[in-house]
């Protein structure tokens, strides 16, 4: 090494890679940033990966994610997997700071805090650099990402209640009207607080009033430019209209809905057809065609080769932003969303697009769809409408995500990782004793008798179960 670090010599495999990694971050000359968040996946680990992507011309990446409460797990890059370095919380706290201002980091973006000990959040502070946060979801609020009650619905209305979720997760123990103020101060001292929709700008607003968050969309807009014009396929004589469902869905994503409106169209003789590309958290029945899991980059060939006439967003929780309804609006297909959260205010203008109340029951919606079969549909062209005017922000990453970056710390006397300290904090993941029944358990599932079962045991408690064996999703524990 001709900096005059001495030679660091490691046997192969986790010691060589991290040996590896420390060195390009230390001779880069990229402004070094941290993504903190939990390690849930998500839509917020979706954001971490894309920006990411899209601002690595400019930065060099590192993350620290959760691994229960008293653990975080330091990431070079942003992947989620396998080799990193882990310090056990708050006893490895400073031996994290010293690494991390070795490193010359410049920023901290948090994107989560959820699992994460609280001594995380002093990261900035303890060496005197500034921090953004992103509002993914309503944690901050009441403790509950998706800002629901324990049947899957919204707390109340969701723009005016003030109370705290009985859905929120249970290791979560707070006094309500103590969570928000909890967390004030984090949000206030923040440089930057960004927020993907002003739905979710306005309901932080309520309960953090000093608050000031900039609004500004996730970048796929800034990627790929304006959406596609809206393309109508017409229903022949004799067809269904065929409505495609997007993603992995629980109660709060709108799978019961689902559900009761393919019934209630069965019942009623209505000749529509819902599909689901991808799968729920129970089973459904079969008037639900379920297509199972797939890979992200397969999305929009799925829903090609189904050509749907209509793609139904059937959540009941305020989304923040919702990559579902972006994989839709760039399928260029007509859209039917719910008027809570992001979609009213993301779908404004959009021709072919019918927002309606996430109240509506299953028979109301059944009557909708056919409504829509007898009606828009059986036009006999097929009809090309442009969307002209679409929401925009004024506030961009590529020309306003610059980060000043901080001159490295290069003083080998004051800290230098060798041998002997990566062995204490090294670390590989592997699937844990717990993680490896709940698979089996999944795996059995949906056996008829298995299902009969777990429908008699309450949502809430079905999902803190879930949470006893492992906080990660569900499709990442099943790969």
């Amino acid at each position: 090494m001709s900096d005059g670090r001495p030679p660091v010599f490691f046997k192969p495999d986790a010691f060589d890679q991290i040996a590896a990694w420390m060195e390009l971050v230390w001779r880069s000359k990229k402004t070094r940033v941290l993504f903190v968040s939990h390690n849930m996946g998500g839509g917020c680990e979706r954001h971490i990966q894309e920006l990411s992507e899209y601002l690595r011309g400019d930065l060099e990446i590192l993350t620290v994610r959760a691994s229960g409460k008293k653990e975080a797990i330091l990431h070079f890059g942003t992947r989620r997997h396998g080799i990193g370095l882990r310090f056990k919380m708050p006893g490895d706290y400073g031996e994290l700071i010293k690494l991390l201002k070795y490193l010359g980091i410049s920023r901290v973006h948090y994107h989560h805090l959820m699992n994460l000990h609280p001594k995380i959040q002093d990261l900035p502070g303890d060496f005197d650099i500034p921090y953004d946060v992103t509002l993914h979801d309503y944690w901050f609020i009441n403790a509950n990402p998706t800002y629901t009650n324990e049947k899957g619905y919204p707390t109340q209305a969701p723009d005016l209640s003030d109370r705290i979720s009985p859905n929120a997760s249970p290791a979560d123990t707070m006094v309500a009207h103590k969570w928000p103020k909890s967390h004030a101060r984090f949000l206030y001292q923040a440089d930057r607080v960004i927020a993907p929709s002003v739905y979710t700008a306005r309901l932080y607003k309520r309960h953090f009033p000093n608050l000031m968050p900039i609004i500004v969309h996730h970048p796929d807009r800034e990627k790929c430019g304006p959406y596609p014009a809206v393309r109508m396929t017409t229903v022949r004589p004799g067809e269904f209209l065929n409505v495609v469902v997007l993603g992995a869905l629980n109660r709060e994503k709108g799978a019961d809905i689902l559900e009761e409106t393919a019934l209630w169209c069965r019942d009623s003789c209505f000749r529509v057809k819902f599909h689901l590309i991808g799968y729920a958290y129970r089973t459904l029945d079969k008037t639900v065609v379920i297509h199972g899991r797939y890979d992200d980059s397969m999305l929009k060939k799925h829903i090609m080769d189904l050509n749907p006439h209509v793609i139904w967003v059937p959540a009941l929780w305020p989304e923040t932003y919702s990559y579902t309804l972006r994989v839709a609006l760039e399928s260029g297909k007509p859209v039917v969303a719910p008027n809570i959260g992001a979609f009213a205010e993301r779908l404004t203008n959009r021709p072919l697009t019918w927002i309606r109340s996430w109240k509506t029951s299953g028979k109301e919606w059944a009557k909708f769809f056919h409504t829509l079969n007898e009606t828009v549909f059986k036009d006999p062209k097929i009809a090309v409408f442009p969307w002209e005017d679409q929401p925009k922000t004024l506030w961009n990453y590529k020309q306003n995500y610059h980060i000043k970056p901080i001159s490295l710390q290069k003083a080998a006397d004051e800290f230098m990782p060798d041998k002997k300290w990566i062995e204490r904090f090294v670390y590989r993941e592997v699937m844990t004793s717990k993680e490896k029944l709940l698979l089996w358990l999944l795996r059995i599932r949906f056996h008829p008798v298995m299902d009969k079962l777990l429908r008699r045991v309450p949502y809430h408690i079905e999902r803190r179960i879930k949470r006893w064996f492992s906080r990660k999703p569900i499709h990442e524990i099943m790969q």
